[in-house]
């Protein structure tokens, strides 16, 4: 294979999987998106050189490239920084599925094709979730079903990574009716030809089937509901420690609670305390005082102080008094400044126990099932959209941070709340279906219900995504260790 045809072919590739994400969400396009690639690396001869690591180069630059041009105007404030922080991100993130196709080429001498890709793909995505503070999960593959609850089923059993492996092994199916993977090899009968694509779309069917049935029955109430007052606002994006300023919003927030009774829970955005906490004790006096008229513990966004610095937090405020937990995750480079949190733990909200995400940590599935593991229902992501434009290329990353939200809901069987600051505030249920949305700034109240046990993925845990990520890393090992030559390198 020639250099230009494997630059083609993974760069067509990377555009159609890029149409299968938000803002575009082109329906279950991301089954066929990857049949180019597949197809290049069924053509690669046992020792491609670097034709593997161009096909995942050009794969990873168009797909990232698109989809990460919200980076430069939400990042606008930093210009020109802005245009190197998108291209160090669509770099990197490049990277990934470049080491993924390398990867499956030598996956490929003990797997069938499919298989191969499927392993290094999913290895790939686990390794951008661990790459601490360079960690950047953003947009796996799976998340392009988000618009189609009914086909996320078995991420209650296999999380995301099961969702993703199975993507890869449909489009690696559509190859074999390709006319050189159908004509090409002596002996190939029409039933292998027309097998795996049968199976395939038996597969996605029986998926759909399932999620459909599932819907009809409605949802099964086994635990306790939840009235939450959800508190969507539109503040500026930065404030720079205005201790006024956060007088000026408990005064708009308690105009809008007014009158607001049965409520258990009362939730605000990311950053709705625009300073350092400790730098501003009118703030605990107030909500406390709010919190003993309404019956309801409050649960915002601030930032706090401890020995360690500054952290990203939540709060809750009640009548007892005040709790904290730290964002974990931040965002590279442009949370650098926080401090994260070194053992994340559900926030404790009077006799509640919260799973809280900030954010971007939505994102990180693993983190989500340990706080849901922890004790924490429902899972609350906080968050601040202000730093999106509300139009053109900046608002994508609006909707691409909400599309990791079904995925959340499904691992765990347990309903997500999204609370924003200048964005849709929305709750989903178990099964990742959105059952209510606030647009408008001002107060909802949204009913979150317990459907039933824990499911298989928050039971057991990732382990497609780490078997995947053995299998990848030690056939690695074994080429670093082997000469170059054999490789096919030189």
């Amino acid at each position: 294979m020639s250099g230009k045809r494997a630059w083609t072919l993974g760069a067509v590739s990377g555009l159609l999987a890029a149409l299968a994400f938000p803002p575009f969400d082109l329906p279950l396009i991301s089954f066929v998106a990857l049949v180019p690639l597949v197809a290049a690396l069924d053509e690669l001869p046992a020792r491609p050189g670097l034709r593997a690591i161009e096909l995942g180069v050009a794969f990873g630059i168009v797909h990232f490239g698109i989809l990460m041009l919200w980076i430069v105007p939400a990042l606008s404030d930093w210009a020109p920084w802005s245009l190197a922080a998108y291209g160090m991100v669509v770099g990197g993130a490049a990277l990934v599925p470049a080491a993924s196709l390398h990867a499956a080429v030598r996956l490929r001498r003990h797997l069938p094709v499919g298989l191969a890709l499927a392993t290094a793909w999913v290895a790939g995505e686990w390794l951008r979730a661990h790459l601490g503070p360079l960690s950047f999960p953003w947009l796996p593959l799976a998340a392009s079903l988000a618009e189609h609850p009914v086909l996320l089923g078995p991420a209650a059993w296999l999380g995301q990574a099961g969702l993703t492996f199975g993507i890869v092994l449909v489009n690696a199916a559509w190859v074999s009716l390709l006319p050189r993977a159908a004509g090409a090899t002596v002996g190939r009968t029409l039933r292998r030809r027309i097998l795996p694509p049968a199976l395939a779309l038996l597969g996605v069917a029986a998926v759909a089937l399932s999620g459909w049935m599932a819907a009809g029955r409605g949802t099964d109430v086994l635990g306790p509901r939840l009235r939450v007052a959800v508190v969507t606002t539109d503040n500026p994006r930065r404030s720079d420690g205005d201790a006024v300023g956060a007088a000026e919003r408990l005064d708009w927030l308690e105009a809008r609670l007014d009158g607001l009774a049965e409520i258990d829970l009362v939730v605000l955005p990311e950053a709705f305390v625009p300073t350092v906490w400790q730098s501003a004790p009118f703030l605990e006096r107030t909500l406390m005082r709010l919190s003993e008229v309404l019956g309801a513990p409050f649960v915002l966004g601030t930032l706090a102080e401890s020995p360690e610095g500054i952290h990203n937090a939540v709060a809750s405020v009640g009548t007892e008094g005040v709790a904290f937990v730290y964002k974990s995750r931040r965002v590279p480079w442009v949370e650098s400044g926080f401090i994260p949190a070194h053992e994340p733990r559900p926030l404790l909200a009077a006799e509640r126990t919260l799973a809280v995400l900030v954010c971007f940590e939505a994102a990180f599935a693993g983190l989500t099932r340990s706080l849901v593991r922890d004790g924490g229902w429902p899972i609350v992501n906080v968050t601040s959209d202000a730093w999106f434009p509300a139009q053109g290329v900046g608002a994508w990353g609006r909707a691409q941070q909400m599309a990791h939200l079904p995925l959340r809901a499904v691992e765990n069987g347990t309903p997500v709340l999204r609370v924003a600051n200048r964005g849709p505030s929305l709750w989903l249920d178990g099964r990742g279906r959105v059952r209510g949305e606030a647009v408008s700034p001002g107060v909802e109240v949204a009913t979150l219900a317990a459907e039933g046990a824990d499911t298989p993925f928050s039971s057991t845990g990732d382990f497609i995504g780490i078997t995947c990520m053995l299998l990848a890393g030690l056939v690695l090992l074994q080429g670093a260790v082997e000469p170059k030559t054999a490789l096919g390198l030189y």
